[in-house]
């Protein structure tokens, strides 16, 4: 990856691709960073983390206009060595902490990594 410029933002509407956005917002409940307009990044030490689905959502609809199969959203999930062997996919939570049953329409396209 080449070496981009950083980006801090309070709103949506300030992101611009190709940068290193991070959110000014320490609590933010989905991502720490993110890069381009669907590249996300979670740094994180859990072996469980809970990925709210509303604080992504409003970034998935508000930044991509439309998905086709190549338009994929990726989650990097930054941790540990030691958690490596042992780490899971991630569910998505609502904001009370109850795992997501609704299909949404653009799950399909959520690829994990880490």
């Amino acid at each position: 990856m080449s070496k981009m410029k950083k980006l801090i933002f309070s709103n949506i509407d300030e992101i611009q691709a190709n940068k290193y956005c991070i959110p000014i917002q320490m609590n933010n409940k989905s991502f720490d960073i993110f890069i381009s307009l669907k590249n996300f990044f979670q740094i994180t030490i859990a072996k469980n983390y809970s990925i709210i689905k509303n604080s992504l959502e409003k970034y998935i609809i508000e930044l991509n206009d439309e998905f086709d199969d190549n338009n994929n959203i990726d989650f990097f999930f930054i941790i540990p060595k030691l958690i490596f062997l042992d780490y899971k996919r991630q569910s998505l939570h609502t904001f009370k902490r109850t795992i997501l049953c609704n299909k949404l329409f653009w799950l399909s396209h959520f690829k994990q990594y880490f």
